[in-house]
């Protein structure tokens, strides 16, 4: 049996004067990031769609989209943020 893996967040913040690239434990803790400029969430996850709506109040197209898992790369723009569906490359064993 597979076992589930953890999903993975990790948040990078930068201001003119600040910088910051930190591994997350939950969604939530990046709305400690606010006092930055620029806030980019990476999430490898399609099953934390739900809970950035929540917290972040997202807009419901991006969060369909993203949850089609064959979506190709998307960009959402909207007057606060931006929202980007990007397929990143992982390196396997044995590959």
């Amino acid at each position: 049996m597979k076992r589930q893996e953890e999903s993975k967040i990790t948040v990078i913040a930068y201001s003119k004067d600040k910088f910051v690239s930190r591994k997350l434990s939950n969604i939530e803790e990046a709305l400690g990031f606010q006092d930055y400029r620029v806030v980019w969430i990476n999430v490898d996850s399609l099953s934390l769609g739900e809970k950035l709506r929540d917290v972040f109040k997202i807009h419901e197209r991006p969060i369909r989209a993203l949850q089609r898992q064959t979506s190709r790369v998307r960009v959402f723009v909207f007057p606060e943020y931006l929202f980007l569906i990007v397929h990143q490359v992982y390196e396997s064993e044995g590959a």
